[in-house]
């Protein structure tokens, strides 16, 4: 008996201190280092911080306290990443890897793969986020030039060509939204505030395209699609968004619009609506009542 155990206790020390061993002498400076040469060579704007990485189990990596910026702008941050690789991909061209991520207070997990080289392949990234606050997403509130407050689910379908470029699809579905304008956008002491706000998100060739957008709160229900020519910096962004909104209560009066509103409201059945019309840019929008 004695024999016996040692005949399986001596492989599974060894083992066991070989798993000690390759953990903690890592090396986690070169993958990292590996990582962020390939990520600026897909996309020279891009750069990456990762604070540390470990090897996990299954077998693939834990990414710790890792941001991802577009220039000097803050896209994503995140306390932790794990990445597991499809291991029946692995000799193919066409190489999966699975994902999972603690974000913004809430998790990000998905798939995606590689195919190619990083100078003329494709990336393709499908990922589902859930309870993600999105006042802790710096690159949103910067780039709308709005304070935005709420809790956010949806999916998120991105694809990057050497060839195409760029192109993203989103479904979200942002809850207990508060939106705070600009002073002289909207005289809303308390901003807007919705129970839910839906929608399709487009995204190729620095333009974002509202597919829909249906918003319900106890102010104003309504609808919205257009684009946004995205520019640097963000505040020059061109806006050309068309909706209509139903005002609740004293809304009208509130944001300062002193005009007759039967003049602007259509629709049937006593479902009453306001079309309107966002331009200009971030820095200098203008609203107006079609």
């Amino acid at each position: 008996m004695n024999k016996n155990l040692k005949l399986i206790g001596y492989p599974l020390f060894i083992f066991f201190i070989t798993l000690v061993f390759a953990y903690y002498l890592f090396p986690s400076e070169k993958v990292a280092s590996y990582i962020k040469v390939n990520l600026n060579k897909a996309n020279p704007d891009l750069s990456i911080i990762i604070n540390n990485i470990k090897p996990s189990f299954p077998p693939g990596l834990k990414l710790i306290d890792v941001s991802l910026y577009d220039k000097n702008d803050l896209l994503f941050k995140s306390e932790e990443i794990k990445i597991v690789p499809g291991l029946f991909s692995m000799a193919k061209k066409k190489k999966k890897f699975y994902f999972k991520s603690k974000a913004f207070g809430g998790v990000v997990k998905g798939n995606g793969f590689v195919s190619g080289d990083t100078s003329g392949g494709v990336v393709n990234i499908d990922a589902d986020f859930k309870d993600i606050l999105i006042d802790e997403i710096p690159a949103v509130q910067n780039f709308s030039g709005f304070h935005i407050t709420g809790s956010v689910d949806g999916k998120v379908l991105y694809k990057n060509e050497s060839k195409s470029g760029d192109t993203l699809n989103s479904f979200f579905n942002l809850t207990g939204c508060r939106v705070e304008f600009a002073p002289d956008f909207f005289k809303l002491e308390d901003g807007l505030i919705f129970d839910y706000i839906k929608g399709e998100l487009s995204f190729s060739n620095r333009r974002l395209e509202i597919e829909k957008c249906d918003l319900n709160g106890p102010q104003v229900n309504g609808t919205i699609t257009g684009s946004v020519i995205v520019n640097d910096p963000a505040s020059m962004s061109i806006l050309d968004i068309n909706g209509t909104i139903g005002p609740e209560g004293s809304f009208l009066s509130n944001v300062g619009m002193g005009v007759p509103l039967g003049i602007f409201l259509k629709g049937k059945s006593g479902e009453k609506s306001i079309p309107f019309r966002i331009y200009g840019t971030f820095d200098k929008p203008g609203f107006s009542l079609n």
